[in-house]
């Protein structure tokens, strides 16, 4: 080979290098973005939950309010 053709060898060798690199970059910041996606959908499971749980609570309460009223109401 001679030099000029060993100059764009290692120009190719250089670009590919740093293609490479772009591409792991790109890589990782989906990978980031993907756990990202996964805490907010966890946290959006316990937040749905947490609600759920609350509306029993509510309903639960408010039939207990309206036994104890009709109860009194009947007696009295």
């Amino acid at each position: 080979m001679d030099s000029s053709q060993q100059q764009q060898r290692q120009e190719q060798v250089v670009r590919h290098t740093e293609h490479a690199a772009d591409r792991t970059a790109a890589a990782e910041q989906t990978k980031d973005s993907a756990d990202r996606r996964t805490e907010l959908a966890a946290d959006r499971n316990v937040f749905a939950a947490e609600r759920t749980y609350a509306a029993w609570v509510r309903t639960g309460l408010a039939s207990l309010a309206s036994g104890v009223g009709r109860s009194s109401f009947w007696r009295g």
